[in-house]
């Protein structure tokens, strides 16, 4: 081996570029083992920060009320959708629930399965119903998305949603959510 040899260095970019083809290539063919595949998608996956801020503000009150939350996530694209997955726990229960943002242009879909259920899809301009799952019993909800906008840098996502929430078919809310992905490495500053 001569001396001029060195050893290629990946970054991060280069082997999720390199783990999204692979994924593509398996994906695509069906004699290939399932486990193989599942590996590929850890692969491809980045751990990042998640902030899940919401703001509501109720038919009787111009006070909005904002909750904001900060919890690890595993971040991913494939093709031009963006894909969280992050877990919740529940005070007071055992249970968690698994959590699956996806977003894409005018569209956002929520999927939570554990201890709460839920498909929740917010489409710009549209109203969707469904049945959200709790332990306490189930109701039906209705999202009507005004707005669903999102902005993207290597290494920060902004994602902000404003939509009319409805429980059992009456308005109950205005609402905004701002969603932020940042990298792990990058950090976040608490304000």
């Amino acid at each position: 081996m001569s001396e001029d040899y060195r050893k290629p260095e990946f970054g991060k970019r280069e082997i999720l570029l390199c783990s999204i083809s692979v994924q593509k290539l398996l994906l695509g063919s069906r004699r290939l083992n399932s486990n193989i595949q599942k590996d590929v998608v850890i692969i491809m996956t980045k751990e990042v920060l998640l902030s899940l801020k919401g703001l509501q503000f109720d038919i009787h009150s111009s006070d909005g009320d904002e909750i904001e939350t900060i919890t690890p996530a595993e971040y991913y694209k494939r093709d031009e959708s963006h894909y969280i997955l992050y877990e919740e726990v529940t005070e007071g229960f055992e249970e968690s629930t698994k959590n699956i943002i996806k977003f894409k242009n005018n569209s956002l879909e929520l999927t939570k399965k554990g201890l709460i259920n839920v498909h929740m899809v917010f489409e710009e301009n549209k109203k969707n119903m469904t049945s959200y799952h709790t332990p306490y019993g189930q109701i039906l909800i209705g999202i009507d998305a005004r707005s669903i906008r999102f902005e993207e840098e290597e290494e920060h996502i902004v994602v902000n949603v404003d939509y009319a929430l409805e429980l059992n078919y009456e308005h109950f809310a205005d609402c905004k959510i701002t969603i932020e992905i940042r990298s792990k490495k990058s950090g976040y500053s608490l304000k």
